[in-house]
This record gives structure tokens, sequence and C-alpha cells, in this order.
């Protein structure tokens, strides 16, 4: 699974929209559907989401 795919999990675990992620860690929702697709290029916008989605990091980094 890659990051946006995590990303995107836990964002729906955590009952959240896009939008409600966006806002959350100061993006765009358009942002937030590209980095579910794509991943995210920034480690701090990593690091923001990671934070917003009460996950560690290395969590949303690692690969399996």
């Amino acid at each position: 699974m890659d990051i946006g795919t995590r990303i995107k999990v836990r964002r729906v675990e955590r009952g959240l929209t896009q939008l409600e992620l966006a806002n959350l860690v100061d993006v765009s929702q358009p942002r937030i559907s590209r980095i579910e697709r794509e991943g995210a290029q920034s480690i701090d916008l990593v690091r923001r989401i990671a934070d917003a989605l009460e996950i560690q990091v290395e969590d949303l980094i690692r690969s399996q």
C-alpha cells in the first residue's frame, strides 16, 4: 500500500472528508485528492497530515 492510499484509509477511518482534512492541514481539497492518488511531495506536509490523522509519520511512510 502506498502513502496516498494509507492517508486515504486513515482519513476514512477517522470519518473525515477530503475537505475536512484539507482544512486541518491548511491545503486545498484538490491537493488532498492529488496526495491520495499520487503521494505527498513534502515531508512537512506528511507531518501535518499525520498529526491531523493522529498517526505516526512512520506509519504513513513505511512500505509493505
